[in-house]
């Protein structure tokens, strides 16, 4: 297993082509991850603000979803069939979208399998998914998401270690 000499840099980056999307279908200690079938266009902090998303929460306060120096997540869902039902990958992030849940991302420059893969890991909050039917045959989904406050599960920077699994940078860099 190679050893990363440098975390990359927390910088806008466009994945590219060769760009894999994964969801944690397991829990965050044992880890599943399932590829997103079809994810392409994949941007990580394309469009980094300093904004804040809030929504009414209980007793009148605003419960944080987002914001700060996020780091948002872009990308679209190609070849959908017209059959929502027929799509695991959307119908749970409608369900994310829907009670805000965070859901455990993985996106990774290259395949989980190859251990020269890198990215980012963690819980996301799904903030839209937009359906678009120009094709009579499928539709294409473009999916945006920011990091979820989270103290088990930060979007965080990691590697592939070629087995299948990844491994936080901060933890081989003694940071």
């Amino acid at each position: 297993m190679p050893f990363p000499t440098s975390a990359p840099t927390r910088a806008a980056v466009n994945l590219g082509a060769e760009s894999k999307a994964y969801r944690n279908t397991g829990t965050l200690e044992a880890a599943v991850f399932s590829p997103i079938v079809n994810a392409s266009d994949m941007k990580v902090g394309e469009e980094a603000e300093d904004i804040t998303i809030t929504r009414k929460g209980a007793g009148r306060n605003k419960e944080h979803i987002g914001g700060g120096d996020d780091f948002p997540l872009d990308f679209t869902l190609r070849n959908v069939r017209k059959t929502v039902a027929e799509s695991a990958e959307v119908l749970a992030f409608l369900a994310a979208k829907r009670t805000r849940a965070p859901m455990d991302l993985l996106v990774l420059d290259g395949d989980i399998a190859d251990a020269a893969s890198v990215g980012w890991r963690g819980d996301w909050t799904i903030l839209s998914v937009m359906r678009d039917e120009t094709d009579h045959q499928d539709a294409k989904y473009t999916i945006k998401a920011v990091p979820a406050p989270s103290l088990t599960n930060p979007v965080r920077l990691v590697y592939a270690d070629g087995e299948g699994a990844v491994v936080d940078y901060e933890d081989d860099l003694g940071a």
